[in-house]
């Protein structure tokens, strides 16, 4: 199928583009790596953080006001408490970071056993780096790495260690639910809690059928038109589930004792986890939405009538849709933070609303420091390991280890973001300037919660 997107470039001299393009697409769906589908780098990497950027910004002037959004901006000191902050959820969230480093590479063991071998891969890294040049290649995928700060824990989803046992417990869950009268607190547990696991059991059933089937990690399809809804949507409910449990981790309040199980109170959490999976990961939902359809239009449907679809599916599989979308994603990416104290204080969206009018100016830097930070860190990682004599697991290692730096990182922008949710969105009501009260401020602690309350 592939191969007829040819049709769509023109190829430069010395090297098919559309090789460039499906190494590019085969790396995302196999690992979340963004990856520059043309032959040289170009500027569209560059455009695409500083277009991200500038959209933050610019909402942040629209909603917070330009005089104090600018003073937030360049407040050094506030982001040195902010961070202070930040650094004290992750540090009691370690045993999360334990975990998740784990998984990451016992997965990558696994997957990297089975290509550890493939003459395709060496080809694929040579060719990559005959078009690009070590440090053109590093750079680029530094610069695209920041435009995806969070997708080691918006993207869990396709971990099958962790999908296994969040459908296992999620199961235990429910199952504890059906006997309300032998638990203390069943109306806790949502009535979406039964979808859930079957959700995430067919996800399991689903990644194991690729494991099977497509060992480069495409989507796999029997070709109807119900899975183009089917599989992104069981994929947001696991990625959601796997969030959910991280946003708990990070939150280091009252809730969870509240709550009680802290798988449940994921579960409680789910529907706000989905939107901020959506809204972390754009491309990931884009490209598998895409790639089904695209796959179901060119086995069913004339190529000739719809070529508009097609080529706009193209473009988005093996162009740079996937990054404008990203780059775009940006500019809402606060809205995951929200998700943790959403459903208890007014709605996520509204917590996000709080967020850019109080703190928009600091929200754009504290995005703006981890993107940069995360952007070096990867490039140095690729510029490094590409040193060594050109190899045929090199560039799945590269892969990996990049992400081995990006989920501290990530999880330390995600528990800033968290850290402003919980200020601004206190019970007692808002704060005008809660980051400047300092990382030791009281925060109103939550007595009650409402099993009722809204979810979105």
């Amino acid at each position: 199928m592939l191969g007829l997107w040819a049709q769509a470039t023109t190829a430069a001299p010395g090297t098919d583009p559309q090789a460039i393009a499906r190494i590019a697409l085969r790396r995302w769906f196999s690992g979340l790596t963004l990856s520059g589908p043309e032959v040289f780098t170009g500027q569209m990497p560059w455009f695409a953080l500083a277009g991200g950027l500038a959209g933050l910004l610019l909402l942040a002037l629209v909603i917070q006001g330009p005089g104090r959004a600018l003073a937030q901006l360049f407040d050094i000191p506030g982001h040195f408490r902010l961070i202070s902050a930040a650094l004290g959820r992750f540090r009691a969230a370690s045993r999360l970071v334990v975990l998740l480093l784990l998984v990451a590479v016992t997965s990558w063991t696994v997957w990297e056993s089975r290509q550890y071998s493939n003459p395709q891969r060496l080809e694929e890294l040579a060719l990559l780096l005959k078009n690009k040049g070590v440090y053109q290649l590093a750079t680029e995928q530094g610069l695209l790495a920041a435009l995806t700060p969070l997708r080691d824990v918006a993207g869990l989803g396709d971990t099958l260690i962790l999908m296994i046992a969040v459908s296992v417990l999620v199961f235990r869950v429910s199952a504890e639910r059906w006997e309300e009268d032998t638990v203390d607190d069943a109306s806790w547990v949502p009535a979406w809690t039964t979808p859930a696991w079957v959700a995430a059991w067919l996800y399991v059933l689903y990644r194991v059928t690729i494991l099977i089937v497509s060992p480069d990690g495409y989507p796999a399809s029997a070709s109807t038109y119900l899975e183009p809804v089917l599989i992104p949507t069981l994929m947001l409910i696991c990625d959601g589930l796997l969030l959910a449990w991280v946003l708990g981790e990070l939150r280091r309040s009252e809730l969870d004792e509240l709550a009680g199980s802290r798988v449940a109170m994921a579960v409680r959490w789910l529907p706000a986890a989905v939107l901020a999976c959506l809204v972390a990961l754009p491309a990931r939902v884009v490209a598998v939405t895409a790639f089904l359809i695209l796959n179901y239009a060119l086995r069913y449907v004339s190529v000739g009538a719809p070529s508009v679809v097609l080529g706009g599916l193209i473009w988005l599989l093996m162009g740079w849709g996937l990054t404008v979308f990203q780059a775009g994603s940006l500019m809402v990416l606060p809205l995951v933070g929200a998700a943790a104290y959403g459903p208890i204080r007014g709605g996520t969206w509204s917590v996000w609303w709080r967020m850019m009018r109080h703190e928009g100016g600091r929200l754009v830097a504290m995005v703006a420091f981890c993107g940069v930070g995360i952007g070096i860190a990867v490039a140095l990682v690729y510029a490094l390991l590409f040193q060594y004599p050109v190899q045929s697991w090199l560039l799945a290692a590269a892969d990996s280890y990049s992400h081995y730096v990006t989920i501290p990182l990530g999880l330390i922008l995600l528990a800033t973001l968290v850290e402003i949710a919980d200020r601004v969105s206190l019970p007692g009501g808002e704060l005008e300037s809660p980051v400047e009260q300092g990382p030791l401020a009281e925060v109103t602690p939550l007595h009650a919660v409402d099993a009722t309350a809204n979810g979105d």
